[in-house]
């Protein structure tokens, strides 16, 4: 394992879930990154609680596009974690499998 993916894990380590974690690593973090619009000030957050143990945040964006990334936590053994992550463009119904 080469030192990018080494420091990428431990970014990682105790935030994610192992589901997600075995999805692997991002081949880079990208210039300017993906979440570079947090920086900013124009993005919407709506936070969903479905159920005790798991909760949906959604971030709203615009660059190019109007996009949108989902981000469902989960609480595994008394710790919330991220355990899945989706991106979707405006307005579509449809959410496509992301990595982090």
């Amino acid at each position: 394992m080469d030192e990018y993916h080494q420091r990428y894990l431990a970014l990682l380590d105790g935030c994610v879930s192992e589901k997600l974690l075995l999805k692997g690593a991002r081949n880079s973090y990208g210039h300017p990154s993906e979440y570079s619009y947090l920086r900013g000030e124009n993005f919407s957050v709506w936070f969903t609680m479905r159920k005790r143990d798991l909760a949906t945040v959604i971030l709203y964006y615009e660059e190019a596009l109007e996009m949108k990334h989902k981000f469902v936590l989960r609480l595994i053994d008394g710790k919330w974690l991220i355990d899945e992550k989706f991106y979707g463009f405006g307005d579509e119904k449809t959410w496509y499998v992301d990595m982090l």
